[in-house]
């Protein structure tokens, strides 16, 4: 088995003389180091619609947007939780809209996800829904108002990530 040089390092400059403690104690500095790992965090992107809701995802370390699901408004919080099972998360973006005739509802959505426990940013989504429409037709996919939102989404959260580099 193959340890850290600095856990090999540490093991020489530690004397603990000849009573046998060394074995020991050298046992459970490997066990202590070796189980920590690195557990990165996610974030969630979210384009909320009142038919379609898209969720898009980004890990903290590499900051690149993937789009994820279209769900139904209804099936969204469960499908936050889900994924809070799978990865852990960090924040919540969302887009948002100045003004509008949804904007009473996505208020109260943002209200309900934030009660959870969750970070809630909000992002800016002018025109995503275009935009998204636009890359899923260059990109030759068929049937793209079944994927928009997902995409969408991931617009939404790469240029939140965007700002924050």
């Amino acid at each position: 088995m193959c340890y850290p040089w600095f856990i090999e390092r540490f093991q020489r400059f530690l004397h603990f003389g000849r009573n046998g403690n060394s074995k020991t104690i050298n046992n459970a500095l490997k066990s202590k180091f070796l189980s920590l790992k690195f557990v990165p965090e996610y974030y969630i992107g979210i384009d909320w619609g009142r038919k379609k809701c898209g969720i898009a995802v980004a890990d903290e370390e590499n900051k690149i947007a993937t789009a994820y699901s279209t769900l139904l408004p209804e099936e969204l919080f469960r499908a936050i939780q889900e994924l809070e099972k799978k990865c852990p998360i960090k924040a919540v973006i969302v887009g948002f809209l100045e003004e509008g005739e949804n904007l009473n509802k996505l208020e109260g959505f943002i209200k309900s996800i934030k009660e959870a426990g969750y970070q809630v940013e909000k992002e800016k989504e002018d025109f995503t829904s275009l935009l998204a429409q636009k890359n899923l037709h260059q990109a030759g996919l068929k049937r793209v108002s079944t994927i928009d939102d997902a995409e969408a989404a991931r617009i939404i959260l790469q240029s939140w990530l965007d700002k924050k580099r």
